[in-house]
Parts: C-alpha cells; sequence; structure tokens
C-alpha cells in the first residue's frame, strides 16, 4: 500500500507540473514572475480586481464542539490548508485564499463551494465587473508565481491583505484564460481519479 501511495503521490506531482508547464507556455510571463513589473499585458492590481478579506478566529476547540461538513481554512499549507470541519460556513462561493502568515506565506489557493477561513487566511473574490476579464484559475497560478516577491520577511513571513492588494496582475486575453482554466479542471479530475 505504501508503494502505492507513493506512486499516486508522485502521478499527482507530474499532474500539477504538466499545469505549471502549460502556464508557461501560453502565457510567456518569465520576465514578470521574476520582477513584478514587465509584462506585455496590461496591468491591474489586484485591489481593483478583487474585493478582499479574511476568515475569522476559529479555535481548535471550536471545531471539536461544532462538528461537521464545512472545511475550516487556515494559514496551514499542509493537507490544502484544511484545519478540520464544522456544521456552519462563512464563505459560499469561488474564491482564491492566501496564507498570509509564516514560513508558507503567500501561497494561495482556489476554493468553491462553502467553507469557512481563520483569521490568518485572507480571501479575494473577483468584482463582478471583472469577471469577464479574470478567471480564478489563471489569478490562482500567477498570484503562486509572484507573491513571494510581495512576502514580508522581517521576523515571522507576512502577506497581509494590504499588500496583497497592491500586487500587479497581468490580464492575457479571457479567451487564453479560459483555454487553461479548461486544462485546469482537466487536470483536477485527473488527480482526483
Amino acid at each position: 500500500l505504501d508503494k502505492e501511495i507513493q506512486a499516486q503521490k508522485a502521478k499527482i506531482e507530474e499532474l500539477d507540473q504538466s499545469v505549471k508547464s502549460k502556464f508557461v507556455e501560453m502565457f510567456d510571463l518569465d520576465n514578470f514572475i521574476k520582477t513584478g513589473t514587465n509584462s506585455s499585458y496590461n496591468l491591474e492590481e489586484i485591489s481593483t480586481l478583487c474585493e478582499d478579506g479574511r476568515g475569522r478566529i476559529i479555535s481548535k476547540q471550536y471545531i471539536d464542539n461544532n462538528p461537521g461538513e464545512f472545511p475550516v481554512y487556515s494559514s496551514q499549507t499542509s493537507n490544502e490548508g484544511i484545519l478540520g470541519y464544522i456544521n456552519s460556513y462563512d464563505f459560499e462561493g469561488e474564491y482564491l485564499t492566501w496564507t498570509t502568515d509564516g514560513a508558507n506565506a503567500g501561497k494561495v489557493f482556489h476554493r468553491n463551494g462553502k467553507f469557512n477561513c481563520t483569521n490568518v487566511c485572507g480571501t479575494l473574490k473577483i468584482k463582478d465587473v471583472y469577471k469577464n476579464q479574470v478567471t480564478y484559475k489563471y489569478l490562482n497560478e500567477i498570484l503562486n508565481k509572484t507573491t513571494k516577491l510581495y512576502v514580508s520577511k522581517v521576523g515571522n513571513n507576512k502577506l497581509m491583505n494590504s499588500a496583497m492588494k497592491k500586487i500587479p496582475i497581468p490580464l492575457p486575453p479571457i479567451e487564453l484564460q479560459n483555454e487553461f482554466a479548461s486544462y485546469v479542471e482537466e487536470i483536477d479530475k485527473l488527480k482526483f481519479e
């Protein structure tokens, strides 16, 4: 069983790498990813594209006392950031969340459904007016490639809402983003299987 588990993990890692390769192939953003400044596409700050927020304090004791089906995402990055499950939810729909504090500050996750976030987990929701200009899957990938440029490394690593909102994002044509999003969805299905 351990060998089978390792083989499956290796396949999932391979699929994750294929998403990264596809992103590079489709968008040619190497220079932007390295510097955060140069791009052949128009740049928009996250504050223009998205509404930002934070979760609330949810203790381990609260999770133990209120078991349920809705995930609680925290600043941890293992187990997709899931701290536990409770019987209520604060968020519903499609969002991005990110780790605001710790060694993995700036790690971004795509979320869809009913869920909760702790106070050390930031949230981004694309504004209605920009839904025809940017997709969550593209935004997730470009942020995961660039947030490290904006993480404060004084003491405990941090990427607070004020810093996240200032991050500029290149906006390729929506048709390219949709093509990339479709590819990611296919890969996600394979990973789930």
